[in-house]
């Protein structure tokens, strides 16, 4: 029944959310950082404006992201955007377990990208790894190298940080990065 199928989506849900913040509370509590969750019920995609202004009075918004559901891909990017926080996306077909060990910083030299990257840096010193990807080809980018001041930047925090520029190729960005 479809009442059946809703509630076996509504437990998928909240077993992946309990994982998820069970992993982040390790974590944090590993490197001395205070952690508190605050669930937020929402009807998902209509209540993403909910989220944007619970997010916009935390240190850091968590979001399982469907890579199945184009209409909730659009809804993460307005949260992305509208909190001014820090967000991390975990895409829910990732079949690693939750870490912190590897970032990805999606790069295009704007106000919002460098907000994001200072927001991170915290997280950022924990990683083994850091890969700053620069999508080529959905908007004019204003250097050759428009990664080498944020690798300067980060290496004057004591982090390192790979480079990958990439052909977004007739793709969404979002998509690109996804991938």
């Amino acid at each position: 029944t479809l009442a059946g199928i809703a509630q076996d989506v509504e437990d998928m849900t909240t077993a992946k959310r309990l994982e998820l913040e069970a992993r982040l509370k390790q974590r944090c509590e590993a490197i001395g950082v205070n952690f508190k969750t605050t669930g937020v019920p929402v009807n998902w995609p209509a209540g993403a404006s909910t989220l944007v202004a619970f997010g916009r009075t935390s240190d850091l918004c968590v979001l399982g992201l469907p890579r199945s559901a184009p209409e909730q891909v659009m809804e993460a990017e307005a949260w992305l955007f509208g909190t001014g926080r820090p967000c991390l996306l975990h895409p829910d077909t990732r079949d690693l377990p939750f870490s912190l060990d590897s970032i990805a910083i999606a790069w295009d030299t704007s106000r919002s990208a460098a907000r994001a990257v200072g927001d991170a840096l915290p997280l950022m010193k924990h990683a083994k790894s850091i890969q700053i990807l620069v999508g080529r080809g959905e908007k004019e980018l204003p250097a050759a190298n428009p990664a080498a001041s944020l690798v300067s930047y980060l290496a004057a925090h004591d982090i390192r940080a790979e480079v990958d520029e990439f052909d977004v190729a007739r793709r969404k960005i979002g998509d690109a990065l996804l991938e």
